[in-house]
């Protein structure tokens, strides 16, 4: 943080955020991080029923993901977001909903909710988990829909695709007044047309397109050691109807709907509609 304090000017208003995993939280961390200046954290979560926990090689008791919530509100940090996850191994309607009940008593400011993505030949532990084990295509849909209806029964607002917050959040009120955008990090409110990505595997967005920077933090380190040239391995340029068709996306992730008029692209948020195309 010294570091980026010494080239980038931070404003006031500037959100900054931080990434935690409950498991692995030194005591006085999050003290720390709010000395530093963070006022947000988001927790991976994923689900707290132990025979799903176990099947995921990821153990992590409920008390530790309430902790972790109460330590980052007592050090002042304002903003808390979760993620959770559906469609994992021995997940049910039931206990889906059971996870979301108890994480939403947490009262977390954003809520993300993701489906598992079973990829065996690229995430080679998948291999490990059980395919009976896995929901089917009207299974998982069940099962996002009982945690859509409980998120919402526990006051949360649906934002875009899959995300939820409480009515106070900034990014609620940008959804609900058409302000909310969507970029490498999810939804946000930051309106800034340049990402940029620091550190290994990191991706950067500019308006005239996107680039990686070496994925290893070997590789990466060995390359900011040899030159003073940015670390970036790959790249791909954005033409003007690149741009045209990302913004149309983008809309539609975001309002749920686009509007086209007379040929020509005018965005406007769709309040209300689940997905509309229209063109005049």
């Amino acid at each position: 943080m010294r570091v980026v304090r010494l080239w980038f000017s931070l404003e006031p208003q500037a959100e900054l955020s931080m990434e935690l995993d409950p498991r692995h939280l030194p005591p006085g961390r999050l003290d720390l991080l709010a000395e530093l200046g963070f006022n947000r954290v988001s927790l991976g979560v994923q689900d707290i029923d132990s025979r799903v926990q176990e099947a995921c090689g990821r153990i992590q008791s409920f008390e530790q993901t309430r902790d972790c919530v109460q330590q980052a509100r007592a050090a002042g940090i304002a903003g808390v977001n979760i993620d959770l996850i559906y469609g994992l191994p021995y997940q049910s309607v039931q206990s889906v909903a059971e996870t979301a009940r108890q994480i939403a008593a947490l009262r977390p400011d954003r809520l993300a909710v993701f489906g598992y993505a079973h990829i065996p030949w690229k995430q080679r532990r998948q291999a490990l988990i059980p395919a009976e084990s896995l929901p089917d295509s009207t299974e998982r849909l069940a099962q996002r829909a009982r945690m859509d209806a409980v998120l919402v029964e526990a006051g949360y607002v649906p934002i875009g695709l899959d995300h939820y917050a409480l009515p106070h959040d900034p990014l609620a009120r940008a959804a609900g007044d058409g302000t909310m955008h969507r970029n490498f990090q999810g939804y946000t409110t930051d309106s800034c047309a340049v990402l940029l990505g620091i550190g290994a595997s990191a991706i950067s967005m500019l308006p005239e397109g996107f680039a990686q920077n070496e994925v290893s933090t070997a590789a990466y380190a060995r390359t900011m050691a040899a030159s003073h040239a940015l670390p970036v391995v790959r790249g791909v340029a954005r033409s003007a109807q690149d741009r045209a068709r990302g913004a149309i996306i983008e809309r539609i992730m975001c309002d749920m709907g686009v509007c086209l008029m007379a040929g020509r692209l005018q965005l406007l948020p769709m309040k209300g509609a689940r997905l509309v195309l229209r063109q005049n």
